[in-house]
């Protein structure tokens, strides 16, 4: 089944769903045509009118295709139709400046060329944004993306993308603007060191103790969540080589998650994990995903003090955790029992059946050894 996304009317009355031609026009079938005059009551315009013992007369020229005698003729006498194609035609056509896909064999396959378009996010998704980015990259004429996210990662992509030949201005504000082009050609490039994962090793020391060179972070990739661990006492030091932090937690907080350059959610469960050991009362509002405290649960099996009510968590800090086995039931759940089964007493076992830990965190079991952690993964 071929559908093509190009015609503008989308009329439900349109005999020319393929809408390639640039005006459709009305026709009538006079075999068919009964001058029951119902299409000279309904036209507004003037351009039918029955004469009594013909058939009805039609005016094209001035014709706007409003569909109303299409709709109420009983007959069927008159349809409003473009230009004929063959499908050799169409491909060509289709292939000119619009895309379209086919369904079948359990997988859709899309080929000729994306239109710009006007785009507006409801939730500024850093996934969507850079997918769109990527597909407006080569789509034809101008795309604006508006509420889009604002994150590094979407600076570093469209950088990444304008070396190869893209045009895409306002990268990092909430207003994007690409211009398609042809062709991308080769570049070398070097991403951007994962914030994230810079911020769960950040408190993972936070949560231990000791000192951590960060190699590579960027520290105004990281500030909400540098702030956050200053107020609980933890020592940052920026450096070319990267962040270097040293520390224990000594000082309650307390976390809004927000989209950038607000709190990072990916980073509340490690924050969490650190609550947990810190003395006093720690507060955690999430605001941007729904069910994101499962790993309250988890925690809470290593000795964790968690009250959480729909989109709040209050953790009081204990000074003891004590190991058991526990689930990742997400990714940063995953992280954030790895840091609290870092400084519980005895072992601590963390099923990752599921595979979310790895898929963010890449080798997080030798890194930590590599400082100091007793970790390693086992098969059961």
């Amino acid at each position: 089944i071929l559908f093509f996304k190009g015609c503008p009317l989308r009329c439900r009355w349109c005999s020319n769903p393929f809408g390639l031609a640039a005006r459709p026009q009305l026709a009538v079938n006079r075999e068919k045509c009964t001058g029951c005059g119902m299409c000279e009551k309904v036209c507004s315009h003037g351009v039918n009118t029955v004469v009594p013992g013909e058939r009805v007369n039609v005016n094209f020229s001035a014709c706007v295709q409003c569909g109303a005698c299409v709709t109420l003729c009983a007959a069927k006498a008159r349809m409003i139709a473009g230009k004929a194609y063959t499908a050799q035609q169409l491909y060509r056509e289709a292939a000119k400046d619009a895309a379209f896909y086919r369904k079948g064999g359990g997988g859709v396959t899309l080929s000729g060329r994306l239109r710009g378009a006007v785009i507006y996010l409801d939730m500024p998704s850093v996934g969507a944004t850079e997918n769109l980015l990527m597909a407006a990259t080569l789509a034809s004429g101008t795309t604006r993306i508006e509420n889009a996210a604002k994150e590094p990662e979407i600076v570093d992509l469209a950088a990444f993308l304008n070396a190869m030949g893209a045009r895409i201005c306002g990268a990092g504000t909430s207003t994007i603007v690409i211009e398609g082009v042809r062709a991308l050609h080769a570049v070398s490039w070097q991403p951007i060191s994962d914030r994230i994962e810079a911020g769960t090793m950040a408190c993972a020391c936070a949560i231990t103790g000791g000192e951590l060179l960060l190699s590579g972070a960027r520290a105004e990739h990281l500030r909400s969540l540098l702030f956050k661990l200053s107020e609980a006492g933890i020592h940052i030091k920026d450096t070319p080589g990267g962040l270097m932090v040293f520390g224990r937690a000594k000082q309650p907080f307390e976390i809004r998650t927000m989209v950038y350059p607000g709190f990072p959610t990916d980073l509340q469960a490690p924050m969490m994990a650190v609550a947990c050991k810190t003395p006093g009362t720690s507060v955690f509002l999430e605001t941007i995903f729904e069910n994101r405290f499962m790993h309250a649960a988890e925690l809470s099996r290593l000795g964790a003090h968690i009250r959480v009510e729909n989109r709040v968590a209050v953790v009081e800090g204990t000074p003891y955790l004590t190991g058991a086995p526990v689930r990742a039931t997400d990714l940063r759940a995953g992280a954030a029992l790895i840091l609290a089964g870092l400084c519980a007493e005895g072992e601590t076992l963390v099923d990752d059946s599921g595979g979310h830990i790895e898929r963010g965190y890449c080798g997080i079991e030798e890194k930590l050894r590599a400082v100091g952690g007793r970790i390693e993964r086992v098969a059961l």
